[in-house]
């Protein structure tokens, strides 16, 4: 797979009161992921409010895998559009144990450890 991709997309929808939808939705939106080498992978996920000239939300995080565990960071941060609730911001961090059970793609033998 490539050590870089980059994508990105635009949406426009008019209001929908019937999908609580009020507003006209207008925006950009980026991502990008960076496997910096086999065991790391950085990503960043941008959107961008047309209508209201800002961010509307935004992403970075941090991954290290190997055959035994998946850990990922990320620091996610949404921005309001009201003037009176205040942006969020989330850490989120997940550590999850390779190799147990019978999801994910079969990877074939793995040996954790020395």
């Amino acid at each position: 797979s490539p050590a870089l991709t980059l994508g990105g997309s635009y949406i426009w929808m008019t209001p929908s009161p019937e999908e609580g939808r009020e507003d006209t939705t207008n925006e950009w939106r980026i991502d990008g992921r960076w496997r910096i080498d086999r065991r790391w992978q950085a990503s960043l996920d941008w959107r961008y409010n047309v209508e209201r000239e800002r961010s509307a939300a935004a992403r970075v995080g941090v991954r290290y895998q190997t055959e035994c565990v998946t850990v990922n960071f990320d620091l996610r941060r949404r921005f309001t559009s009201d003037d009176q609730v205040e942006p969020v911001t989330d850490f989120g961090l997940r550590v999850a144990l390779e190799g147990f059970g019978a999801s994910g793609p079969a990877r074939g033998p793995a040996r954790c450890g020395p």
